[in-house]
């Protein structure tokens, strides 16, 4: 049963996304960030819904409020943690006005590619570190004098559970000159779409939005507190459903 409901999904996920790309493309092409982060949101909603009916999996949200407090004082930096390609598609229903942190050759996927240009999406070259560490700063900055908040994965690509690398520097870089708060979020998705995996497994994937970081740290203790944050609260989410 449960590879044919991941069979089902799957089918539907590959099939409706690359459709609904192509009848959004020319309104996507003209319309501003706002109408292209709408869709954005529809999207994710719609996979929500297909998730939950084909396999069962279902979305909790907790912390919200500490965002929101956040948020009431300006544009922030959100740290997740990254495990699976649930928390990509879903990051859209967490606030409202936001730019993603991702590797440039996510740009070169038809369609797709166009779209994340037109959300703003800072593209990183991952082989040029130091040039890419400038590019960071510089667009992180100018997306927050517009009132853009940025999400990150700070591990810099997906671990499976109960695993995790040394946090990239990159996040303590903004921290130490962006002077905006750092919001980290623990998750646990992996147990339900792991990684390399089209299996999908029914149960409760929980985003726990956790208290956030205030600028002031040294760039090592926040880059530690960071990390040592986000990998505790993601192994008490582990074990909660375990």
């Amino acid at each position: 049963m449960l590879f044919f409901r991941s069979f089902v999904f799957n089918i539907i996920f590959f099939s409706l996304t690359p459709l609904y790309l192509a009848l959004m493309y020319i309104p996507m092409l003209i319309l501003p960030y706002s109408f292209c982060m709408k869709l954005f949101k529809i999207w994710s909603n719609s996979i929500l819904f297909i998730l939950r009916y084909a396999v069962g999996i279902k979305l909790e949200i907790r912390g919200k409020e500490n965002l929101e407090n956040v948020l009431k004082n300006g544009p922030c930096i959100l740290a997740l943690k990254h495990q699976s390609a649930f928390e990509t598609i879903i990051c859209s229903l967490l606030l409202n006005r936001f730019v993603i942190i991702l590797k440039k050759e996510l740009l070169f996927i038809p369609l797709f590619g166009q779209y994340l240009l037109k959300l703003k999406s800072i593209a990183l070259v991952r082989s040029q570190s130091s040039k890419s560490l400038r590019v960071l700063l510089n667009k992180s900055s100018e997306m927050l004098k517009q009132n853009y908040s940025i999400l990150i994965f700070p591990e810099g690509t997906r671990q499976d559970v109960g695993s995790t690398t040394k946090y990239k520097g990159g996040v303590a870089l903004m921290y130490s000159n962006l002077n905006v708060p750092v919001v980290p979020i623990a998750l646990n998705a992996g147990l339900f779409w792991p990684k390399r995996s089209w299996i999908k497994k029914p149960g409760t994937i929980i985003f726990d939005i956790l208290h956030p970081i205030q600028p002031g740290l040294d760039k090592r203790i926040f880059l530690n507190q960071l990390q040592e944050t986000i990998e505790h609260h993601t192994s008490l989410l582990v074990k909660e459903i375990q």
